[in-house]
This record gives structure tokens, sequence and C-alpha cells, in this order.
């Protein structure tokens, strides 16, 4: 009897063995599985890494280019800018000198009076007038160089 019970004992524990190896062996297939979707993963980063590293570093010189360019270009634009409010003020010069020659023989002119009814009934424009009308275009033209 004591010997049935040893070998009854030794088929339990064969039996619990088996058990655990099967349960070790499911758990061993799901970990297997695991780790080739893990590694189909990681292959298919690593090819779109490489395929991305170069593209990555192609925007980088582009960027930088990009910038240089956009300093160039602003230095551009301050030069343009000198330049154009140097021609306005040449040209302010110039339109301020010939209104100067144009009042210079107006005023030795103007010493001899109109007679009182023509100059209310019937102003002629003065130089002011003139003037104004020649600078209106100018300051429109520096709005749009300035723009």
């Amino acid at each position: 009897m004591q010997l049935e019970e040893i070998r009854q004992e030794e088929l339990n524990y064969q039996s619990e063995v088996r058990d655990e190896m099967s349960r070790i062996e499911t758990s061993l297939a799901t970990v297997q599985h695991d780790y080739e979707l893990l590694k189909i993963e990681h292959e298919q980063t690593i090819a779109a890494n490489d395929q991305a590293a170069p593209i990555a570093k192609e925007l980088q010189e582009m960027v930088g280019s990009l910038q240089k360019n956009i300093q160039q270009l602003k230095g551009e634009i301050n030069r343009y800018k000198t330049r154009a409010y140097k021609a306005e003020e040449k040209l302010g010069k110039l339109l301020e000198s010939e209104k100067e020659a144009k009042e210079g023989p107006a005023v030795s002119a103007s010493s001899i009076s109109p007679p009182p009814s023509h100059s209310q009934s019937n102003p002629a424009p003065s130089t002011n007038q003139r003037s104004n009308s020649t600078e209106e275009p100018v300051e429109l033209q520096s709005l749009v160089i300035t723009q």
C-alpha cells in the first residue's frame, strides 16, 4: 500500500509538472509572439528613421538657407528704404527750390497790386495752391515707396 501511495503521489506530481510545463509553454508562445511583433515594429521604426534622417537634414539646411536669404533681403530692404528717403529729401529740396524760383518773380510782380474788385470777386490761384497740387503726388509717391 505504501508503494501504491508513492506511485499515486508520483503520478500527481508528474501531472502537476505537465500542467506547469503546459502553462509555461503557453506563456513562452505568448512572449515569443509579442517579441516578434516588437521586433517587426522596431525594424519598421528603424527603417522610418533611416528615411527621415536625410529628409530632416535637408529641411534643416533649407531652413538655414532661407534664414540667410531673409537676412540678406532685410538688409537690401533697409538699403532701398534709405535710398528712397534720400530721394524723397532730394525731391523735396528740388520742389522747394522750384517753388522759390517761381515765387521770386511772382513777388516782384505782386508789388503791382491788382484793382480791389478783381482780387475779391475771382482770386487767381496762388503759388501755394499750385505747389500743393504738385506736392500731393510726391507725398503719395513717398507713401508708395515706404510701404
